[in-house]
């Protein structure tokens, strides 16, 4: 499999000019900057030939099945911390994006399946972080178990 990494930082500077100031990347979670870089990455994935949905605890889930029901988890998370940096867990999403491309060599022919995630907020406290947990690991069991 052949990947372009200046796809992924042509659409990380794409993102960074969308939600982000002089001071930094601006995309705090539940915020209307945090609102667009999921609106942003949702036209993304809109033409790819991938099942799209959002979990019950806000997870963007984009998965492109394969011929198993197994599957190979990529992801991180689209919000930042305050004036943080342009790579702010967005780098991981968008190298998933990128490994479900259609453009990407033997994608069609794939044995698992490939999910990318976007999870909802990262900077929570601990409380919440583990409801974040359980609906992943939720979710991911109800997939592939």
């Amino acid at each position: 499999m052949s990947l372009d990494p200046k796809h992924v930082v042509a659409e990380l500077k794409e993102l960074r000019a969308l939600t982000g100031d002089e001071n930094g990347a601006q995309r705090l979670a539940w915020t209307d900057t945090w609102l667009k870089a999921r609106e942003w990455f949702a036209a993304k994935v809109k033409s790819l030939p991938v099942e799209h949905h959002y979990d019950a605890a806000g997870n963007n889930w984009v998965t492109l099945p394969g011929s198993s029901k197994k599957s190979l988890l990529i992801g991180g998370h689209l919000d930042s911390v305050p004036n943080g940096g342009w790579l702010d867990g967005a780098l991981n999403v968008l190298a998933g994006l990128e490994v479900l491309l259609p453009t990407t060599p033997s994608v069609a022919a794939l044995a698992h399946g490939l999910s990318a995630l976007s999870v909802a907020y990262a900077a929570v406290g601990h409380a919440a972080k583990a409801l974040q947990h359980d609906a992943i690991a939720n979710e991911y069991l109800s997939r592939w178990g």
